[in-house]
C-alpha cells in the first residue's frame, strides 16, 4: 500500500514538473489556454448554458401539463352527512385524491414565437462567448507582439551598450599614452553608464510586457514564464494591407455582427408575443377527483369508487379591457426593434470604423518602416564613418555618442515600426476570418 502511495506520489510531483518545466508558450498555445481558462468566458459559458436551458424550456411547454394533489383533512363538531347530508356532531377523518391535465390549445401563436424568440437568444449567447474570445485573441496577440519587441529593443540597447564599453576600454588606453585627453575619457565613461540605464530600463519594460500577458493567462505568477520567438518575422517592402472593401465584406460575418442580428430577431419575435395577447386564448383541461369521510358505513375503497368525478371541459379566455397594457406592450416592443436595428447598424459602423483605423495605421507604419530601413542604414554608415574618426582624433566624444544616439534611435523606430505594421495586418487578417498567427 505504501509502495503505491509512493508511485503515485512520484508520478503527480513529475506532472507538475512537467508542466513547470514546460515554460515556452507559442502564441496559439497562449490563445488556447486563455479560450479554455479566462473567467469571463467561463461565465458567459454558463449564461449560455442558462439559455439553453430556456429555449429546451419553451419546446416543453408544447405539452401538457399534469398535477396530482392528495390531502387528508380532521373535522371536529359539526359536520355534513355525506350520505344523509344532515348536520352529524361527530368528529371524522376525511380524505381526497385529484389528478388533472391541462393544455394550451391556442393563444395567438405566443408559445410557437416564444420558441422562436429563446433560440435566437440562444444562439446569440453563443456568438457572445465567441466575440469575447476574440477580444482575448486581439489583446493576447498585442501583448504577445510587445514581448517580441521589447526583446528585439532590449538587444539593440545591450550591442549598443557594449560597443561603447569596447569605446571606453580603448579611450582608456589612449589616455593612458597620453593621446588624448583625461576628460575625453570621462565623457565616453559616462556615456557608457547612460547607456546602462537605457539596457536596466528596456529590460524593466520587458518584464513588465511578460507580466501584462500572463495576467491576460491569468496566470499566478510569471516564474520562468517565456514565449517562442518565432522564425521568419519580418516586413516586405513591397507588401500592403488588404483593402478595406474586401476586409469589410468578410469581416460581416464576425460573431459581434451576427449577434447583433439574432438580437433583433429576438425582439421581432418579443413583439409578435406581444401582439398574440391580443388574440383570445383557448385551452382544454381533464381531471379525476374522488374523496373519503371516515363517518360514512361504506368502506373506504367503496368510497372512492363512488365518489369519483370525471371531467372535461374547453376554456376560451377573451381580452376585452386590460386598461391598455396590451398596447403599452405592443408599443414599447416596437420602440426596442427599432432600437435593435440601430444597434445593429451601429455595430457594422464601428467594425468598418475599426477596419478603416487598422488600415490607415498599418500604411502609416508600413512607410515608417520603409523610412527606418534608410534611416539604419544611413545611421550605421555614419556611425562608422565618425568612430573611423575618433580613433583617429579627428572628431570629440561628444560627436561620437550623438552619431551613435542617432543609430539607437534610428532602430528603435524602425523596430516600433515593424511590429506595429504586424499588430495591424494581423488584426485585418483576423476580421477576414483568419486565424492570428506568427
Amino acid at each position: 500500500m505504501k509502495k503505491i502511495v509512493i508511485i503515485s506520489a512520484l508520478i503527480s510531483l513529475f506532472s507538475v514538473y512537467n508542466i513547470s518545466a514546460q515554460t515556452k508558450w507559442t502564441l496559439e498555445e497562449c490563445i488556447n489556454y486563455a479560450h479554455q481558462n479566462n473567467l469571463q468566458v467561463k461565465r458567459m459559458e454558463l449564461d449560455h448554458n442558462r439559455s439553453r436551458n430556456d429555449f429546451n424550456q419553451s419546446k416543453l411547454n408544447m405539452l401538457p401539463s399534469i398535477d396530482a394533489y392528495s390531502q387528508r383533512g380532521f373535522n371536529f363538531g359539526k359536520s355534513l352527512d355525506p350520505e344523509t347530508y344532515d348536520y352529524v356532531y361527530e368528529n371524522s377523518t376525511s380524505d381526497g385524491y385529484s389528478i388533472s391535465a391541462g393544455l394550451n390549445l391556442f393563444s395567438g401563436f405566443q408559445t410557437i414565437n416564444n420558441i422562436a424568440r429563446e433560440r435566437y437568444l440562444f444562439l446569440k449567447s453563443e456568438k457572445d462567448i465567441e466575440k469575447t474570445k476574440n477580444d482575448i485573441t486581439l489583446a493576447i496577440a498585442a501583448a504577445y507582439l510587445q514581448i517580441l519587441f521589447n526583446k528585439e529593443l532590449l538587444e539593440v540597447s545591450k550591442s549598443q551598450y557594449e560597443v561603447t564599453l569596447l569605446q571606453v576600454e580603448k579611450t582608456r588606453k589612449l589616455e593612458e599614452v597620453g593621446n588624448v585627453a583625461k576628460g575625453e575619457l570621462y565623457k565616453m565613461q559616462a556615456q557608457a553608464a547612460l547607456e546602462k540605464v537605457s539596457v536596466t530600463r528596456a529590460q524593466n519594460n520587458l518584464n513588465i510586457s511578460y507580466l501584462d500577458l500572463a495576467q491576460l493567462l491569468d496566470l499566478d505568477t510569471v516564474g520562468d514564464f517565456d514565449i517562442v520567438i518565432p522564425t521568419g518575422l519580418l516586413v516586405a517592402a513591397d507588401s500592403l494591407p488588404p483593402p478595406i472593401s474586401t476586409v469589410y465584406e468578410q469581416a460581416l460575418g464576425l460573431p459581434e455582427i451576427e449577434s447583433a442580428k439574432l438580437q433583433l430577431k429576438s425582439l421581432e419575435k418579443n413583439l409578435a408575443i406581444s401582439k398574440g395577447l391580443r388574440s383570445p386564448t383557448l385551452s382544454f383541461g381533464a381531471g379525476i377527483y374522488s374523496d373519503y369521510i371516515s363517518t360514512s358505513s361504506y368502506d373506504y375503497v367503496d368510497q372512492l369508487d363512488n365518489n369519483r368525478r370525471e371531467y372535461l371541459g374547453f376554456r376560451i379566455d377573451i381580452p376585452v379591457f386590460t386598461r391598455g397594457e396590451i398596447n403599452r406592450n405592443i408599443a414599447n416592443a416596437k420602440i426596442s426593434v427599432m432600437d435593435a436595428q440601430v444597434a445593429l447598424d451601429q455595430t457594422k459602423q464601428t467594425l468598418y470604423k475599426e477596419i478603416q483605423q487598422a488600415h490607415a495605421d498599418a500604411l502609416a507604419a508600413l512607410e515608417k518602416y520603409r523610412s527606418g530601413v534608410e534611416a539604419v542604414k544611413s545611421n550605421e554608415e555614419a556611425f562608422i564613418y565618425t568612430q573611423q574618426k575618433l580613433d583617429v582624433g579627428l572628431v570629440s566624444s561628444v560627436d561620437y555618442n550623438i552619431s551613435k544616439n542617432d543609430l539607437l534611435r534610428a532602430k528603435s523606430e524602425l523596430l516600433q515600426a515593424k511590429y506595429e505594421y504586424i499588430f495591424k495586418t494581423k488584426i485585418l487578417d483576423f476580421y477576414s476570418g483568419n486565424p492570428i498567427t506568427l
